[in-house]
């Protein structure tokens, strides 16, 4: 996925190549601090922020093949500016983007795929997860945990306070031998209230 932003009056903001990158960023104090910074890195690109909110969750599923999934933070991000992903058909703008971390204690052997999960909002959009979301799932074997973020790009964000709710689907499943067991496969279905 290739991220570039729009023309704007802002001349500094070019992504030609690392080193700009760098070089920008250095001058900008608050990078380290995830609460106060002024971007996000998506994959390989750097994405300004004009305004952000964090909303701690407490989501938990423990109802399947013995394993535990968890969503405990939710962060909204306006851009600063409109910026593009994809390419071709896929292309699209985007002005604002959600933020979801997410953690798995895998009970059994599984295979999760919430890096392809999709998302609805309170405001009518719907997307699914941006390619480069943090690789954390597929095959997890018992014991495990693992834990990382998913990123969803949307095409239309006037503030960050529209946004209030947000529905989350994935699937899992694990290999059975017993034909009658109608658990092997599970579609995640939760609505979080984003307050």
């Amino acid at each position: 996925t290739t991220t570039s932003k729009s023309a704007t009056t802002n001349s500094d903001d070019s992504y030609s190549d690392s080193d700009s990158e760098e070089s920008s960023d250095s001058t900008d104090y608050d990078s380290d601090s995830e609460s106060d910074s002024d971007s996000i890195t998506i994959g390989d690109d750097d994405i300004d922020i004009a305004d952000q909110k964090a909303y701690s969750t407490s989501f938990t599923d423990s109802s399947w093949a013995k394993s535990t999934f968890k969503i405990d933070k939710v962060t909204v991000y306006k851009t600063d500016g409109t910026y593009t992903s994809g390419s071709g058909n896929d292309k699209k703008d985007f002005n604002g983007v959600v933020k979801v971390h997410m953690s798995i204690h895998a009970g059994q052997d599984i295979s999760a795929y919430p890096t392809q999960a999709k998302l609805s909002t309170n405001d009518g959009q719907q997307v699914e997860a941006d390619m480069d979301s943090d690789d954390f799932d597929g095959d997890l074997n018992s014991g495990t945990d693992s834990d990382g973020n998913l990123y969803f790009v949307l095409s239309k964000l006037s503030s960050v306070k529209d946004i209030t709710s947000i529905r989350l689907k994935w699937d899992a499943s694990y290999d059975t031998d017993d034909y009658d067991d109608d658990n092997a496969y599970k579609t995640f279905d939760t609505t979080l209230n984003l307050n």
